[in-house]
């Protein structure tokens, strides 16, 4: 007999269940968007794909110093890793929305009852 508290195992797996078909959507989601990233005031602007992939990279032509090429090097990866950044808040974000409750509910089952 189940008693429907967040202790109950019943519900334990069955809410484990609907996380581990929402993990599934949201990875086909995830992989699907993509982020941007900009660095030296938008003069340079990086696109990752949700795989983390560099697709997409733009460059304000008036930035370009032949004699500082180290300079323009860590505009563009200031752009990237602003880009993955943004990726991983995404990520963090979803995952947390499908998962959220469920760490409670475990902990609920951890601690003794009385």
């Amino acid at each position: 007999m189940t008693d429907n508290s967040p202790t109950d195992l019943t519900g334990l797996i069955q809410r484990a269940r609907e996380m581990q078909s929402n993990l599934t959507l949201a990875k086909g989601d995830l992989l699907a968007t993509e982020a941007k990233g900009s660095s030296g005031n938008g003069a340079v602007e990086a696109t990752v794909s949700g795989e983390g992939l560099l697709t997409d990279l733009v460059i304000d032509p008036s930035i370009i110093d032949p004699g500082d090429a180290h300079g323009l090097a860590q505009l563009i990866l200031q752009a990237v890793n602003e880009a993955n950044r943004e990726l991983g808040a995404q990520r963090t974000a979803v995952l947390s929305a499908i998962t959220g409750g469920f760490q409670e509910m475990l902990a609920n089952i951890r601690r003794p009852q009385g």
